[in-house]
């Protein structure tokens, strides 16, 4: 089946060095973490990467609702960027598993912002710190993979004709060197594009996570539930812009992330079965034939645009 927008799928395979801390949404003392880096995650991963190549600022100001905001540049490629999304991957040279554990340090905090009146006095020094669980995830040398859709037209636009695409998204791909906090470094070891892409019916395996919503049948034992931020358009604007509208709790939905089986966050592959009315199927074909097959959302390909 053809797709009414012109895409270009990049796959990334890379290693974490520890693993990664993302807080999760509305968290603030107790920094709960995500248990995989989530969709707006992978967005500003890229847009971050190609903002430095380019020599673009890390912000940006936008119009809502005849005001001004100033918002992360991950605004702007969240219109190119249709679609980001994750997966755990097997070590092929030395065949090794990594799992992904959750995990709470305990830190120190300097909570004498969060205090008033008699507090600030030097007297009571004592009470201007506290301590609070920090979220990780453990994924020592555990590799992943990313695959993004990027939109054609749209990144031409904003990075010129001229330009080579295709030497222009591999050098950012390569250019991303954390997925979360600073402290979560990565290294991206390989970088494949393309822009054969079909889209296909089910069933099909894929070992990219997805969410809940776009599929009504999948093999349940090699997939774990997970809460990840909405991934549409109008979450996406909520959480790129500074002081507009915030994400908060409830603005998550369920995502199906493909594990070696239930309880054990590693890499694997998840059998879908049939998919929802939005929900589409779609096969990516590599230079050196290899392939990936994702789950996507209608309006990711353009079927709704």
């Amino acid at each position: 089946m053809s797709m009414k927008t012109k895409l270009i799928a990049a796959e990334i395979v890379g290693e974490f060095h520890w693993g990664y801390s993302i807080r999760a949404v509305s968290e603030s003392a107790a920094a709960h973490p995500y248990p995989v880096p989530p969709p707006s995650t992978l967005i500003g991963a890229l847009s971050y990467s190609f903002s430095r190549l380019r020599k673009l600022g890390e912000c940006i100001s936008t119009v809502k609702d005849n005001k001004i905001f100033l918002a992360s540049r991950a605004l702007m490629f969240s219109n190119i960027i249709t679609w980001a999304t994750f997966g755990f991957k097997r070590d092929e040279k030395s065949n090794k598993i990594v799992l992904a554990q959750e995990y709470s340090d305990p830190i120190r905090l300097f909570r004498l912002i969060y205090q008033r009146g008699v507090r600030h006095e030097k007297k009571y020094k004592n009470m201007w710190f506290g301590v609070a669980a920090h979220g990780k995830v453990y994924y020592p040398s555990g590799q992943f993979k990313i695959i993004y859709l990027l939109r054609e037209n749209m990144l031409l636009k904003n990075i010129g004709e001229s330009e080579d695409i295709r030497k222009i998204i591999r050098k950012a791909c390569f250019s991303i060197n954390r997925l979360g906090s600073r402290e979560s470094i990565v290294s991206v070891e390989q970088v494949k594009i393309t822009n054969n892409i079909d889209v296909i019916d089910p069933p099909e395996n894929t070992s990219f996570y997805f969410p809940l919503r776009l599929v009504k049948f999948y093999a349940t034992e090699r997939g774990e539930l997970v809460k990840l931020p909405v991934f549409d358009r109008k979450s996406l604007e909520r959480g790129f812009i500074f002081r507009g509208d915030k994400l908060w709790i409830g603005d998550h939905e369920s995502f199906i992330v493909p594990t070696i089986e239930w309880g054990f966050k590693g890499p694997g592959k998840i059998r879908v079965e049939s998919l929802s009315e939005n929900g589409r199927l779609v096969k990516m074909f590599f230079d050196d034939r290899s392939s990936e097959t994702i789950v996507v959302s209608g309006e990711a390909i353009g079927d709704k645009d």
